[in-house]
């Protein structure tokens, strides 16, 4: 139960830094910051398949 209620907490944290990140480092280009969300989600996503 705890477990299921960590990972809900750290989706939600991860889903609201999808927005707030651009508005953290503004000097950061979009494509930059999509490119590196995408790549940490493959290697996050990686030892789990």
């Amino acid at each position: 139960m705890i477990s299921g209620v960590l990972y809900a907490l750290l989706a939600g944290f991860m889903w609201g830094l999808i927005f707030v990140g651009p508005l953290i480092v503004p000097e950061y280009p979009a494509m930059l910051q999509s490119m590196g969300r995408y790549l940490a989600l493959g290697l996050i996503a990686l030892p789990i398949a």
